[in-house]
């Protein structure tokens, strides 16, 4: 993982396990990762057209999680999870 100074660079290797046992100097299989979700909900409140909604929430559930883009073991991580009306 590419993390400059701290923080990780946009679209850089997403092993976070490894990145954790090399910098931070613990084993990364006693970690619990905690993530947010977010469940997107097209409503007719106004502001977005709903078909432009609708595309907005399919585009978002078919997005790849966090836990898949850091490759998070699934056993260890906690999801916890909200839903957003636009």
């Amino acid at each position: 993982m590419s993390f400059g100074e701290s923080w990780p660079t946009y679209l850089s290797s997403d092993d976070l396990e490894s990145f954790v046992s090399s910098h931070f100097g613990f084993d990364p299989r006693h970690a619990t990762y905690f993530l947010g979700k977010e469940t997107v909900l097209a409503t007719e409140m106004p502001g977005m057209r709903l078909w432009r909604e609708r595309l907005f929430v399919f585009m978002h559930r078919n997005a790849t999680s966090a836990a898949e883009s850091f490759a998070l073991p699934p056993e260890d991580t906690v999801e916890v999870g909200v839903q957003v009306p636009i």
